[in-house]
């Protein structure tokens, strides 16, 4: 069992041209590494709240939420859930580091890929290949 740090990346459904995003980072302590990978997924989706506004039984003090939310109209909206085909970084802090993309069942093994790391103060973006 390890404590890991998974950056979760939204790479599904994206607009031509358009880079996938590092949406959130989530804590984990006493998993394997299935189990952390799973609790992302689970923390990271709008089940019963949101999320990202931390709304109802899916806020989570383990999940920090990197991007912005979405505002529209003056008002703000959460952030989607994860899906097939996004992608998890996955760090044990002690030189383990692995690239998962959500599968239709669990998680597979993928290549590094680029993408935008957004300052919510600012919105400019850092690009990242991880």
């Amino acid at each position: 069992m390890k404590n890991f740090t998974i950056t979760v990346i939204h790479a599904s459904f994206l607009e031509p041209g358009e880079t996938p995003k590092a949406v959130a980072k989530v804590s984990t302590s006493g998993m394997d590494l299935f189990q952390a990978t799973e609790y992302a997924y689970r923390y990271t989706n709008n089940v019963d709240g949101s999320w990202s506004m931390k709304i109802g039984e899916d806020a989570n003090d383990d999940v920090e939420v990197l991007a912005p939310l979405i505002q529209h109209k003056g008002k703000a909206y959460g952030l989607r859930s994860t899906s097939v085909g996004d992608v998890m970084i996955v760090d044990d802090g002690e030189g383990f580091t692995d690239t998962f993309r959500v599968a239709g069942f669990g998680f597979e093994p993928c290549d590094p890929i680029d993408y935008d790391v957004v300052d919510p103060q600012t919105f400019t973006t850092t690009s990242v290949l991880a």
